[in-house]
C-alpha cells in the first residue's frame, strides 16, 4: 500500500519526484529530484521504513520517454518495430525499453533524443515468440 501511495505521489509531482521502489530489505526507497521533492516526501509522513535517494530524472520525464517510444514506428525510426514493451524501471529510476533484437539505428536514435542515464534497453529475443501449444 505504501508503494502504491508513493507512486501516486510521484506521478502527481513528476517534476520533483522520481519512481519509488522497495529494496531487498523491504525498505521503501523514495526518489527526490528537487529540494521541493524532498519537502513533499517529508510532508507525506510515510509510516513504513523508508529512505530518500537523490535522482536526476522525474517520473514525468521518464513517463514521457516511455510514451514517446511507443510512437517511434509512426515517426519512421528504423528498428522501432523491434520494441516489444516500455515499462518503468523503478529500481534504477529509468525508462526501460524491451526490444526483440539489437538494432544499431534504434539505439543511436534513443541515445540522440533522450538522456542516456534516463533510459535502459533490454534485448530479449524471446519476446513476441509464440509459446508452446
Amino acid at each position: 500500500m505504501a508503494f502504491s501511495d508513493a507512486l501516486v505521489l510521484a506521478q502527481a509531482n513528476g517534476k520533483d519526484l522520481g519512481y519509488p521502489w522497495v529494496d531487498a530489505s523491504g525498505v521503501l526507497v523514495l526518489s527526490a529530484v528537487t529540494p521541493h521533492g524532498r519537502d513533499l516526501i517529508q510532508a507525506a509522513r510515510i509510516a513504513v521504513p523508508n529512505r530518500v535517494r537523490d535522482v536526476t530524472h522525474g517520473a514525468r520525464e521518464l513517463q514521457q520517454i516511455l510514451d514517446d517510444a511507443t510512437f517511434l514506428g509512426s515517426k519512421g525510426v528504423s528498428g522501432a518495430e523491434l520494441i516489444f514493451m516500455t515499462v518503468p524501471d523503478y529500481r534504477d529510476n529509468r525508462a526501460l525499453i524491451v526490444i526483440s533484437s539489437m538494432s544499431g539505428p534504434l539505439l543511436e536514435y534513443l541515445a540522440a533524443h533522450y538522456p542516456i542515464d534516463a533510459l535502459a534497453v533490454q534485448v530479449d529475443p524471446n519476446v513476441g515468440a509464440p509459446g508452446p501449444l
